[in-house]
């Protein structure tokens, strides 16, 4: 597994063979991350509007708002709108994997 930091692809120190995500203890089981309500909480918080992300994406602002009800992305949809807000979401995936291993 890898993972990007800056233009870099750089090695997990988990073994590859070890789950990305696993149940916590409790009931009934922790919740993944939901990247398009990530992607939402971010350009609420920069004050941005769908108009103005649908526009940097090329894309309808229909397609932003299915985005957002998207519990997984493509990667390089994800990379066009980290640049796009200036964020690195796949840090979340990192600190996902770091914190369920």
């Amino acid at each position: 597994c890898f993972v990007l930091r800056g233009r870099s692809l750089l090695p997990l120190s988990s073994p590859p063979h070890r789950p990305l995500w696993k149940p916590a203890s409790g009931f009934p089981h922790s919740v993944p991350m939901h990247i398009g309500h990530e992607i939402r909480s971010k350009l609420k918080e920069q004050g941005r509007t769908v108009t103005w992300l649908s526009t940097r994406l090329s894309c309808s602002r229909v397609n932003v708002y299915k985005i957002f009800e998207k519990s997984s992305i493509d990667t390089d949809l994800l990379l066009r709108i980290s640049c796009a807000l200036g964020y690195d979401f796949f840090a979340l995936y990192a600190d996902e994997i770091h914190n369920r291993t």
